[in-house]
């Protein structure tokens, strides 16, 4: 239930700041945790998008979300 109730509060942040790049980021882990692989997309794409547009857009955390991203869509390619 913690996974569940994470994504919840998750949620809650990124409606309240859909800007803060990092609840993106961690809301698609939930999501992907959760099986939501859609939605967890739609997370990491967003995370992607906010990531780029920073000076600090060689993170390697930056390099994770696109492997995770690839990854979640050739899942969805199965």
């Amino acid at each position: 239930g913690e996974i569940e109730q994470a994504a919840s509060e998750l949620r809650r942040v990124v409606g309240h700041s859909p800007w803060f790049s990092d609840a993106h980021y961690n809301l698609a882990t939930a999501l992907e945790k959760l099986g939501s692989k859609r939605q967890a997309a739609e997370h990491l794409r967003r995370y992607i998008d906010l990531e780029t547009h920073t000076p600090e857009s060689n993170s390697p955390w930056l390099e994770e979300a696109r492997a995770r991203l690839h990854r979640l869509g050739a899942q969805a390619q199965e």
